[in-house]
């Protein structure tokens, strides 16, 4: 958690340096008025107040983002939007000019799901048993366990609603520590089912240990129980035949407009979806509830009432997962290995035997979505949910930008980052990039300015081989170094081994120079040290560029090493481990308080006097006679037994 934290005032969690944003900032993730990322981000993703139900109807929305029209394989599925597209519609639109491109655009319209958010994969589903279980212990259970999870189950919900309940989200969002970090609300929803369950466990627990709870209470309960939570299936299902429940989505594509034969047909698809689940969870509870009421009134042994109540919760879970997950998502390694395959360029590119450098994989879609190009090089793209800042700072400014002349006027800023080679076409050659610095270099001059916002801007117009840009809070540690117009030949500094925590590199420098180094600038403070031939350097680095790294290193010949230390993890890790002895050592003495001087044969002696006083306590209020003792049986066999 605390190298988390630490790490959390670098990234689009933080706050940028930068006072104005960029002009490709558009829908920007980051919070450009303070820290965190921004509100529309943040809230874009709110679970649906209505949309909760899926807790208990999984596709009470819908189901998943696609097409209820067509399947993955491209064939046209059994389903009303199907028929009516293939039978009505495309004979319609044989023969047109456009033809194609509109059913294309249909068949995407026919999205099954109805709900608010951009996409989903699938529901938030509890499970129909589950659910019942849940109320079932709120009869049950007793004390404060009940409230905690339920108060608990409420809060997760209140937090996945999001912007559909703004008048307590959006005061956290402004007030409370930390939470202008998430990224997705809705994901809150998620944790709730731990709660859940975690309840309908303790309300099975308390129906078959607790014996101060009445039989007929019990089975009150589960008949409770099972009539609110299947009582609501059946007024879903009722409210989805008589017009109460509106079938058309927020996001739906107004295309469906111009055909409302697909519109109804769409829409009698998420019904049908929508009364199948609800009359199928109406099923699933009323068999569980069977099970535990006839295990109440003891008409039913726990023997056989358990293996029952198992057998549907996994019936309900396995039905809905292969509805997401089936045989042929699994794959073997070779398949996996196989599903990205080289191409032309990624063969010329592996031909270099040079392995420090980097490569933009622009043919594979958004390189700053697709992570392809790492299966086979040092990549500059790729995706993740809390980038350093300035990167994302960097993307806003120049990267995000989609005019077709983008890739080549971005070519230097690219070559800081030793961006050495960029596909464009993968399977043609791969272009090389003329301003790739390397992974190291000196630079002949620098150039200081007023604060990052000038930083980034002169971006635009450098050649990262020749110049650094350095903020003037920089200015004492740059005080006293004499700039070389050239660089005496033999004059370099080379990579010899890499790793994110630690990169070695060769220095020949016949005066003190400014060494830049293409690795993304993390605050030296946080854990970055340098070192000369083994001595550690301090200060280590600045930042130049606004995004990487550069050093000033002595004239001579000698070994430079970056490591990364953090001292947060380190000590953190000292911490966590003196606390885990601390709680393994205050248990085991627990332990060892409690078993001290332990009597076994005094506490069954105990044991047993205070069962037979519970039986003479029991026997005196029934009004029974004490029952006399059996003789025992003699061991001594009879004479006919013997005989035989």
């Amino acid at each position: 958690l605390w190298t988390t934290y630490e790490y959390t005032a670098e990234t689009i969690r933080g706050k940028s340096e930068l006072t104005i944003p960029g002009p490709f900032s558009q829908n920007s993730s980051t919070n450009k008025e303070g820290d965190g990322l921004s509100k529309d981000y943040i809230f874009g993703w709110s679970y649906g107040i209505s949309e909760s139900f899926t807790v208990l109807i999984p596709d009470y929305m819908g189901r998943a983002s696609g097409s209820a029209a067509v399947d993955n394989k491209g064939q046209f599925k059994d389903s009303e939007s199907g028929k009516t597209i293939k039978n009505k519609i495309m004979p319609r639109l044989q023969g047109q000019q456009n033809g194609n491109q509109v059913l294309q655009e249909l068949v995407r319209a026919s999205n099954p799901y109805r709900g608010d958010v951009q996409f989903t994969s699938g529901p938030m589903y509890y499970g129909a048993i589950i659910c019942f279980l849940f109320v079932l212990g709120l009869f049950l259970v007793r004390g404060s366990m009940k409230w905690w999870l339920l108060s608990s189950t409420i809060l997760m919900f209140m937090f996945g609603w999001g912007r559909h309940f703004g008048a307590f989200n959006y005061f956290l969002y402004d007030h409370f520590p930390m939470f202008n970090k998430f990224r997705a609300v809705m994901m809150a929803v998620g944790v709730g089912q731990l709660f859940v369950t975690l309840l309908a466990i303790l309300a099975v627990k308390e129906l078959v240990t607790n014996k101060d709870i009445a039989s007929e209470a019990k089975k009150k309960a589960v008949l409770m129980a099972g009539g609110i939570v299947g009582g609501l299936c059946v007024l879903i299902y009722l409210g989805s035949m008589g017009g109460f429940i509106d079938f058309a989505g927020p996001r739906d594509a107004p295309i469906l407009g111009q055909y409302p034969d697909l519109q109804n047909a769409l829409f009698a698809d998420r019904a049908g979806m929508l009364q199948s689940d609800a009359l199928r969870s109406l099923l699933l509870i009323a068999l569980a509830a069977g099970a535990l009421w006839a295990y109440a009134a003891d008409k039913l042994k726990w023997a056989y009432a358990l293996p029952v109540l198992g057998a549907l919760v996994l019936i309900d879970f396995w039905g809905v997962d292969q509805r997401f997950l089936s045989a042929e998502d699994f794959k073997t390694k070779q398949e996996v290995n196989s599903s990205v395959p080289k191409t032309t360029a990624d063969n010329t590119i592996l031909k270099d035997t040079n392995p420090h450098y980097r490569v933009l994989d622009v043919s594979r879609g958004s390189p700053w979505q697709s992570a392809s190009a790492s299966y086979f090089h040092k990549s500059i793209g790729g995706y993740h949910a809390a980038k350093l800042m300035r990167f994302q700072d960097l993307c806003e400014y120049y990267f995000f930008n989609p005019a077709q002349t983008a890739l080549t006027e971005n070519l230097p800023i690219l070559g800081m980052f030793n961006v050495k080679y960029v596909i464009v076409n993968s399977d043609s050659q791969p272009f090389s990039n003329p301003n790739a610095t390397g992974p190291s270099w000196f630079v002949r001059e620098y150039e200081m300015v007023e604060n990052a916002d000038a930083e980034i801007k002169a971006l635009g117009k450098l050649d990262p081989r020749a110049k650094a840009v350095i903020d003037k809070k920089y200015t004492d540690y740059m005080s006293g170094l004499e700039m070389d117009s050239t660089i005496t030949p033999g004059d370099h500094i080379t990579l010899n081994s890499y790793h994110p925590d630690k990169m070695v590199y060769t220095v020949k420098a016949t005066k003190e120079r400014l060494a830049v180094f293409s690795e993304v600038y993390y605050p030296p403070s946080k854990g970055w040290n340098v070192y000369i031939d083994g001595k550690k350097q301090d200060p280590s680095f600045i930042k130049a560029n606004y995004a990487i790294r550069a050093a000033r290193v002595p004239a001579g010949e000698y070994e430079l090493e970056m490591r990364f230390e953090p001292k947060s993890y380190k000590t953190g890790s000292l911490v966590g481990l003196l606390c885990s002895l601390l709680i393994i050592g205050g248990f085991g003495f627990l332990l060892f308080k409690t078993y001290q001087g332990f009597d076994p044969e005094a506490y069954v002696e105990k044991a047993n006097a205070e069962k037979a006083a519970a039986q003479e306590a029991a026997q005196k209020k029934s009004g029974k006679k004490e029952a006399k003792p059996s003789k025992p049986r003699s061991r001594k066999q009879s004479p006919k037994r013997r005989k035989k």
